[in-house]
């Protein structure tokens, strides 16, 4: 199947992709598949224009490496990340994580994989405090259990002296 494919944001607004590229999305690769080809366009209620443009972008980028990457060894080294998507998931908070929804949704893992690398370089580096801070998390931990912890683990605080 060729051609292209209209997907619909949750605003109405249409995008435009290679059907073969749309593809790369789970989600879409199975509904084609279990589907009459009617043509019809693609609702997503679940995903904004922006995050839905911020998607085919991703997909247009990687077109040709998708395929490459399926079958290898998985790699989890946060580091790992290719110059371009860096600079495309430099994002504000509350936009990367929109875009991790929008990407889970559509079960698009490669996507899914560098968001969450992109993630763990965010906290990377960080005390628990700094990271509660960074991702706003309300610490409900009581001053007892968070002491009893540090002792639990004084001997990483030492060893990273």
């Amino acid at each position: 199947m060729g051609g292209t494919i209209k997907l619909v944001s949750n605003e109405g607004d249409l995008f435009e992709l290679d059907v073969e590229v749309a593809k790369k999305s789970e989600v879409i690769r199975e509904m084609l598949e279990n589907c009459d080809d009617t043509g019809e366009d693609v609702p997503l209620p679940t995903i904004s224009s922006d995050q839905l443009k911020k998607v085919v972008e991703w997909l247009e980028q990687h077109r040709g490496d998708l395929d490459r990457l399926e079958g290898v060894e998985k790699d989890y080294n946060s580091d790992n990340i290719p110059e371009w998507d860096k600079k495309f998931f430099d994002l504000s908070q509350v936009e990367l994580f929109d875009l991790i929804l929008a990407a889970n949704y559509l079960d698009i893992k490669a996507m899914l994989d560098l968001l969450a690398k992109s993630v763990a370089n965010l906290m990377k580096g960080k005390t628990a405090e700094e990271i509660r801070e960074t991702f706003n998390i309300e610490c409900d931990l009581t001053e007892e259990e968070i002491e009893k912890i540090q002792n639990e683990n004084e001997w990483e605080m030492i060893a990273d002296n």
